[in-house]
């Protein structure tokens, strides 16, 4: 719950950034506020995959787990860069 707090607060940051704005004031804080959030849920989300997992099938469902993982991260960032072209 703290991981998803942080990276809504974090998100809710960049909301602020400006095409005209700085590093340090519009999209440094939002990545600290951002970062720690996003390597906590990923971390919570191998445990709750693999925590139920036959030891034989252990193997198996951590190559599942990381190959959803960056197959969802690259459509996270395809739709993101293809949603304002769309207007």
């Amino acid at each position: 719950m703290i991981a998803m707090l942080l990276m809504g607060g974090g998100c809710a940051l960049f909301a602020f950034i400006v095409p005209e704005g700085s590093y340090l004031a519009h999209l440094l804080p939002g990545l600290i506020v951002f970062g720690p959030g996003i390597g906590m849920a990923a971390v919570a989300g191998s445990v709750a995959a693999l925590s139920q997992v036959r030891e034989a099938d252990a193997g198996l469902a951590s190559g599942i787990n990381s190959a959803v993982f960056q197959i969802g991260g690259a459509l996270g960032v395809a739709i993101t860069a293809i949603g304002p072209c769309i207007q």
